[in-house]
C-alpha cells in the first residue's frame, strides 16, 4: 500500500511539476521572445500604408489604400488567416443579387400569364395589366410617402413652419437667456463668489504644497535619478533599427523647411545609410517612401516598470496629507 501511495504522489509531483515548466517557459517566451513590427508607406498622389506586427505564432497584418478608403486587417495564428476587414466588398453583390431575383420573379409571372392564356392577345394584355397595376403600386406608394412628409409638417407648430417664425422661437430662446442672466445678476452676492475663490485657491495651495513634500523625498530622487538613465535607452530600444526611404518635403515658406530640415537632424535615426531627405525650398510638397523595422522586448521594458524604487514612491505619494 505504501509504495502505492508513493507512487502515486512522485506522478502527481511530477505532473506538477511539469506544469511549472511549462509556465516558467511561457513567460520567458513573452518576456524575452521580440515583438517584431515593419511598416511600408507610400505616398505620391494616394496613401498606401502597410503594417504587420510578429509575435511568437500570431501575426497581424493591416492595410489601408486611399483609392478605395478601405482598411483590411488580417490576424494569422499558425499561419492560419483570420480576416476581421473588407466587409464593404461583400456587400456588393449582394444588392446585385437582390436585383436579379427580382428580375426572375418578374420573368416567371409574366411566363405563367402566358401559359394561362394560349392566345398572343391575352399574353399582351396580362403584359399591360402587369404593367398598370405595377405603375399604380409605385404611384401609390410616392402618394403615400408624400403623405407621410405632408403629416410631419402639420405636426410641426405653425411658428417653425416658416422663416420668419423660426426666426421668432430663436429671439424668444435668446430672450430668455437674457432673463436668466438678469436674475442672476440681481441674486449676485460678492460674499458668495469669494468664498468661491477662496475655496479654489486654498486647494491649489494644498496641491502645490503636497507636490513640493513629494518632489523632495528621498525615494523620488532615487527614481528620477534612475528613470534618466533608463528612459532614453527605452526610446532607443523602441525606436526602428532600420529605415529606408526617400522623402522629399516642401512649405510655402523656405524658412519652415530649415526650421523642419534643424529638427530632423537632431533626431538619432535619421543618419542612416539608406534613407535620404530632400527639401524642397519653392513649392509645397509631401511625397515619398518609408520603410521601417524595429524589435521589442516586452522583458527589458519590465525590468525597468518593475523596479522596487518606483513602487515606493507611489505609495509614498498615496501616504502624503497636507
Amino acid at each position: 500500500m505504501l509504495q502505492i501511495l508513493l507512487t502515486i504522489l512522485k506522478i502527481i509531483l511530477w505532473i506538477f511539476l511539469g506544469i511549472l515548466g511549462l509556465v516558467v517557459v511561457l513567460l520567458l517566451l513573452v518576456l524575452f521572445a521580440p515583438i517584431k513590427y515593419k511598416v511600408d508607406a507610400k505616398k505620391y498622389e494616394n496613401i498606401k500604408v502597410k503594417a504587420k506586427i510578429n509575435f511568437l505564432i500570431a501575426s497581424v497584418t493591416v492595410l489601408f489604400d486611399q483609392e478605395t478608403n478601405q482598411l483590411d486587417n488580417v490576424v494569422r495564428i499558425c499561419g492560419i488567416p483570420l480576416k476581421l476587414g473588407g466587409s464593404e466588398k461583400k456587400d456588393k453583390p449582394k444588392k446585385e443579387k437582390k436585383s436579379k431575383k427580382q428580375k426572375d420573379a418578374v420573368e416567371v409571372s409574366i411566363e405563367d400569364s402566358s401559359v394561362e392564356n394560349n392566345t398572343e392577345d391575352t399574353s399582351v394584355q396580362s403584359i399591360d395589366v402587369a404593367t398598370e397595376t405595377s405603375e399604380t403600386q409605385t404611384e401609390n406608394t410616392l402618394e403615400s410617402d408624400k403623405f407621410d412628409v405632408f403629416e410631419d409638417t402639420n405636426e410641426l407648430p405653425r411658428e417653425e413652419k416658416h422663416l420668419l417664425g423660426r426666426i421668432k422661437v430663436l429671439f424668444k430662446k435668446i430672450w430668455e437667456k437674457l432673463i436668466k442672466v438678469k436674475d442672476f445678476l440681481i441674486n449676485f452676492n460678492p460674499d458668495t463668489v469669494s468664498e468661491f475663490i477662496n475655496k479654489k485657491t486654498c486647494k491649489l495651495r494644498k496641491t502645490i504644497h503636497r507636490f513640493k513634500i513629494f518632489w523632495n523625498m528621498k525615494c523620488t530622487v532615487k527614481t528620477r535619478a534612475y528613470l534618466k538613465k533608463y528612459l532614453l535607452s527605452v526610446f532607443k530600444h523602441i525606436a526602428p533599427r532600420k529605415v529606408k526611404g526617400n522623402v522629399k518635403f516642401g512649405f510655402d515658406e523656405p524658412y519652415k523647411t530649415g526650421q523642419i530640415i534643424g529638427y530632423i537632424s537632431m533626431l538619432p535615426f535619421v543618419y542612416q545609410k539608406e534613407l535620404y531627405w530632400e527639401p524642397d525650398f519653392y513649392n509645397k510638397v509631401i511625397e515619398g517612401e518609408l520603410y521601417l523595422k524595429g524589435k521589442i522586448r516586452l522583458g527589458y521594458i519590465a525590468r525597468i516598470v518593475l523596479n522596487i524604487n518606483i513602487w515606493k514612491t507611489i505609495k509614498a505619494a498615496r501616504k502624503i496629507k497636507v
